[in-house]
């Protein structure tokens, strides 16, 4: 089990072909975040440490002093599926370059 008070990450094998978020990986994220997950992405995607609040460069308060209280997660795709599908095409296209 993950300690509620730390800060984690995670990736996941999830969704169909063509299918969006769902309910079900909703709730998924949902309890995930109770549990102290900041950010869900998919498998073979890379995780930027220290930067799973936000991409806009500007510090949130809870930086700065105390966090609020209750729990967040960020959802790092839009389609699971089919992120993992291009990340998987694009490492395989980078290992045939990397054979000429």
């Amino acid at each position: 089990m993950l300690p509620a008070g730390n800060l984690q990450s995670l990736s996941v094998a999830a969704g169909r072909e063509g299918q969006g978020l769902t309910d079900e990986f909703l709730r998924f994220a949902a309890a995930c975040a109770a549990r102290g997950v900041t950010a869900i992405r998919t498998v073979g995607r890379g995780a930027f440490l220290q930067l799973a609040y936000s991409w806009d460069g500007l510090l949130p308060l809870d930086l700065l002093r105390s966090r609020p209280e209750g729990w967040f997660t960020t959802i790092e795709c839009d389609r699971p599926y089919d992120e993992m599908l291009a990340t998987y095409r694009l490492a395989t296209a980078f290992d045939k370059a990397a054979q000429l």
